[in-house]
C-alpha cells in the first residue's frame, strides 16, 4: 500500500528495506514515520550536496581550503592526513558519506549519504593564543566550541531547544540530534592544531541505523517539519564557530556552555570509561562546569568532586 504511490524506484528499494526489517520495537517510530511521510509525500531524499553549492554558501566567511568528498573514510582522519602537509588554519574537510567515522573512545559511525551533514574544521589560531592555558582545558574548550556552535545554529536558525549533553552530544527533547569529536596534534607537550569533527542528522535516513546511536535520536527535518539545506547549515554552523572561535577562552564561553549543560541541577549516573576492572556506575548530582571544561559534581554523601570527561560519561537515559 505504501509504495505504491511512490514513483521513484530508489525510494521504493529503500521503503522495502524499511518495511522488513520493522522487526526491533525500539525502532518501529522512527521506521513508520518514514514511511509514512514518504507515503504521504513530504519526504524526499536531501537535496545533494555539491561542490560548487558549497562554496557558494561559504561566500564571504573566513574559511580556508576546502576538501570536498562525495564518499571518504571519515572527515576527521583526512583532516589529520591534510595538518601532516601543512593545512592552513580553517581548512574544511566535506564528505556526503562516510563508511568509517568515530566517535569518543573510537566508537564506529556511519554517515549514509544524502541525508547528514558531515565535516571537520582545522583550527590553528586559537592555540597560538593559548600559550598560557594547559594544554587540556585548550582541547576541552575545543570540543565545546564545536558543541556551542551547532548549538547556536539550530536555535537561532529553528528556533530549537538545544541542550548539551556533557562533553559532547547535542540534544532536542532527550534525543541526539549532532555530536562533535576533537581531535589534536602535538609538538612535544604542546598542541600545534586541532580538528573539530561535527556530524548533525538532517534528514531521516541519518538515523535508520538507531542501534549506532547510544540514545535515542532525531533529526533536525522531524524537529522543524520541513526540508533542510545542508549547505546552508553548514554555513550557519560555521558562522558561529568563527563567532564562538573569538570568544573561546572568555568568561561569556563559560557561562553559555553552562547554561546550555543537560542535566544541570539534577541527578545522574556516571559511567566509567577508565581501563581495568569494571566500575560500578557513580550517583552525582552535576553543579556545573569547571573553569577546565571538567564536570564539578556532589556525590551522595554530600562530598564535592571533579570528574574528567576521559573518566567518566554521562549514562544513556539521563
Amino acid at each position: 500500500y505504501y509504495l505504491s504511490g511512490t514513483n521513484s524506484p530508489a525510494l521504493r528499494r529503500e521503503l522495502a528495506k524499511y518495511i522488513t526489517c520493522i522487526s526491533d520495537s525500539s525502532r518501529l517510530f522512527v521506521q513508520f514515520h518514514i514511511i509514512i511521510k514518504v507515503a504521504a509525500g513530504w519526504l524526499r531524499y536531501n537535496p545533494r550536496m555539491e561542490r560548487k553549492l558549497i562554496e557558494s554558501c561559504l561566500e564571504g566567511l573566513p574559511a580556508g581550503p576546502l576538501r570536498y568528498f562525495q564518499k571518504i573514510d571519515s572527515t576527521n582522519a583526512e583532516a589529520l592526513r591534510w595538518l601532516e602537509d601543512g593545512a592552513p588554519d580553517f581548512s574544511l574537510v566535506i564528505a556526503d558519506e562516510q563508511t568509517a567515522g568515530r566517535g569518543r573512545k573510537d566508537r564506529k559511525w556511519y554517515t549514509p549519504p544524502n541525508c547528514a551533514l558531515a565535516f571537520s574544521l582545522i583550527l590553528r589560531s586559537p592555540l597560538t593564543s593559548a600559550t598560557r592555558k594547559h594544554p587540556s582545558e585548550v582541547f576541552t574548550r575545543l570540543t565545546a566550541l564545536g558543541a556551542l556552535a551547532v548549538s547556536s545554529a539550530l536555535r537561532d536558525g529553528f528556533d530549537l531547544p538545544v541542550q548539551i549533553k556533557w562533553p559532547n552530544d547535542l540534544l532536542v527533547s532527550g534525543r541526539k540530534i549532532a555530536g562533535v569529536l576533537a581531535e589534536s596534534t602535538w609538538s612535544g607537550e604542546h598542541l600545534a592544531a586541532a580538528v573539530i569533527g561535527i556530524g548533525i542528522n538532517v534528514a531521516p535516513l541519518s538515523i535508520q541505523n538507531q542501534q549506532e546511536f547510544d540514545a535515542p535520536a532525531t533529526y533536525v527535518e522531524y524537529e522543524v517539519n520541513r526540508i533542510v539545506s545542508r549547505p546552508e547549515l553548514l554555513r550557519q554552523v560555521l558562522t558561529s564557530i568563527f563567532e564562538w572561535n573569538k570568544q573561546i577562552f572568555n568568561d561569556t564561553f563559560l557561562e553559555t556552555w553552562n547554561e546550555r549543560l543537560l542535566y544541570r541541577e539534577e541527578w545522574v549516573h556516571l559511567i566509567p570509561e577508565t581501563d581495568g576492572p569494571t566500575q560500578p556506575p557513580l550517583e552525582a548530582y552535576i553543579i556545573g562546569l569547571e573553569q577546565d571544561g571538567a564536570l564539578k559534581i556532589r556525590l551522595k554523601d554530600d562530598r564535592i568532586k571533579t570528574v574528567y570527561s576521559s573518566d567518566y560519561r554521562i549514562a544513556a537515559g539521563f
